[in-house]
């Protein structure tokens, strides 16, 4: 027969192996009557209630596994994450990696990029920028995002300045042409390319032997 001090030593043993039970207390304490029914019922109440605990504790336990399992996965994917951020913010600038730059803090990294970056372009000023920030959050945009829009701007600010390369060579060639009175042909599509677009100084700087690409 179990007895209510069995009852409450079984309870303590399993508190010791479940956190959820350990703040559970006792159902009730056993009857003072000796009438055997009334203990018998006693004890059949406490069986009910300790195996209720147990289910309920085991339940809370697999429960709380899986919690664990949800971070440590969100975890992992947003390591993979910044890992491929800044890989790929690498490539911006040929920038060679190990795995023990890839683990690097987000403003260590991008200092790595500016070492690697051409002074004075688009991609290393916003890099210093992001840098005199304290701000994690705009270091981790610069590798997201910045690094990329910086490097269209330093794209667009070589065609502008290869287009205006190409256009003054198309004067020059319309001034040539124009001083030498042999060639009317070559000053009128000169004066129509400096009419037009980039394209078509482009093509007659290579049709008059001089290739300006931008």
């Amino acid at each position: 027969m179990l007895t209510p001090a069995a009852v409450r030593r079984s309870w303590e043993v399993h508190t010791t192996n479940h956190d959820q039970l350990s703040a559970a207390p006792i159902s009730r304490h056993p009857p003072t009557s000796p009438d055997h029914e009334v203990r018998l019922e006693y004890e059949a109440e406490q069986k009910v209630f300790l195996a209720q605990g147990l289910l309920a504790a085991k339940r809370q336990d697999q429960q709380d596994a899986i919690d664990a399992d949800l971070e440590h996965d969100a975890a992992e994917k947003a390591w993979l994450a910044a890992r491929d951020a800044r890989q790929n913010a690498a490539t911006v600038v040929g920038l060679q990696t190990t795995d023990v730059m890839l683990d690097l803090a987000d403003d260590f990294f991008i200092r790595k990029i500016l070492e690697k970056a051409t002074p004075g372009t688009q991609i290393a000023i916003a890099a210093q920028n992001a840098l005199n920030s304290a701000e994690p959050a705009d270091w981790k945009a610069y590798l997201a995002t910045g690094i990329y829009a910086a490097r269209d701007r330093d794209v667009a600010i070589e065609n502008e300045q290869k287009a205006a390369e190409n256009r003054q060579v198309t004067r020059e060639i319309k001034a040539r042409a124009e001083n030498g009175g042999m060639r009317p042909r070559l000053v009128a599509a000169a004066a129509t390319a400096l009419a037009g677009s980039d394209q078509s100084t482009i093509l007659l700087s290579r049709h008059a032997g001089r290739t300006h690409t931008p």
